[in-house]
C-alpha cells in the first residue's frame, strides 16, 4: 500500500554532486528493498539507463533512439493533455487493428 513498493525502478538522472551525496545519507534510513530501486545518476547516466531500457524505448535526449519526447512536447497542460490523447487514440487503434486479425 506504500507507494515505493510498488515501484520497480527509479532513476535520477543528471542529479547534482549535493544531491548525490545527500542520497548516501538518506539511504540508509530506507528499507533496503526500496533503496536499491533508487539510482542517482550524475552527468553519465546514459550506459545505466541503457542496462534497464532498452535503447529504441529510451528517448533521444537520455542517450537512446527513440524520438517521442513527451516533455518536449508538452510545454503546458493543454499541451500535455493534447499528447496522452493523441496517445490513447494510437493505443485504440492498435486495439482495433488486433482485434481484426
Amino acid at each position: 500500500s506504500h507507494y515505493p513498493e510498488t515501484l520497480a525502478l527509479h532513476f535520477f538522472v543528471n542529479a547534482p554532486r549535493v544531491f548525490t551525496g545527500m542520497w548516501r545519507m538518506i539511504r540508509k534510513w530506507l528499507d533496503p528493498a526500496t533503496a536499491s530501486k533508487m539510482h542517482v545518476l550524475g552527468k553519465d547516466f546514459q550506459d545505466v539507463l541503457l542496462e534497464y531500457i532498452d535503447r529504441d524505448q529510451l528517448p533521444t535526449a537520455y542517450g537512446g533512439t527513440c524520438p517521442l519526447d513527451l516533455f518536449d512536447r508538452a510545454s503546458s497542460r493543454a499541451a500535455g493533455e493534447s499528447v496522452v490523447a493523441e496517445l490513447r487514440g494510437a493505443a485504440d487503434l492498435g486495439e482495433a487493428w488486433a482485434g481484426l486479425g
